[in-house]
């Protein structure tokens, strides 16, 4: 009788299936992005530092002060009086002198030191932080919804101003994600909580 040849069998291989790792990418609530014209630079500084409300005060008590002084000098032959109106005079030119040139010189120096162009900021809502970005530039600076103190809009601005005492500043046109009010309702709530209305009024 023949004999069966015996066949050896390959071996195997296992087929290592890969591990494929899925990323979530985590997108932001809502968007936003500002370039530092130099009217929005002017609105900005209006806004924080009040300057409406600090000219008009300023200009009718000094109109008050200065006038009344310099009456009173000259009918009184006060040489002192009218000495103190003077001063008074001058120091009032450099105040309105310095709100005038405030905005010009910051929007001057915002621009040095972006190679001479008006910069622009990008920013990123997501639920836990606030992500902002110079356009073109890797690095990046982020905040919590804690770290916001007040919350402060003007025409064209939304201005978060921090506990550190910094300010965020959102243009309002270029908000994506959803309308105005939905963003605002959105920071209130995440800032200070649901029942919170620490808004101030629209200047």
């Amino acid at each position: 009788m023949e004999e069966k040849k015996k066949t050896k069998k390959a071996p195997t291989k296992k087929v290592e299936t890969p591990v494929v790792e899925v990323v979530t990418v985590v997108q932001p609530k809502f968007e936003g992005k500002i370039t530092y014209t130099k009217e929005l630079v002017k609105e900005y500084i209006a806004v924080i530092t009040n300057a409406k409300f600090a000219i008009v005060f300023f200009g009718i008590a000094l109109a008050f002060s200065i006038g009344g002084g310099i009456a009173h000098g000259v009918m009184e032959g006060n040489w002192y009086i009218l000495g103190f109106a003077a001063v008074l005079l001058i120091l009032a030119a450099t105040f309105f002198s310095i709100l005038v040139r405030t905005p010009k010189l910051t929007y001057a120096q915002m621009c040095e030191r972006n190679a001479g162009v008006e910069p622009t900021t990008l920013l990123s809502f997501f639920e836990e932080k606030i992500v902002i970005q110079a356009e073109g530039k890797a690095d990046t600076s982020e905040y919590t919804y804690k770290q916001i103190k007040q919350i402060k809009e003007s025409r064209n601005l939304i201005i978060l101003s921090t506990v550190s005492k910094l300010h965020i500043i959102i243009e309002i046109s270029k908000l994506t994600g959803g309308k105005k009010e939905e963003f605002l309702q959105f920071l209130r709530y995440k800032a200070f909580g649901a029942s919170s209305l620490a808004m101030v009024p629209k200047q």
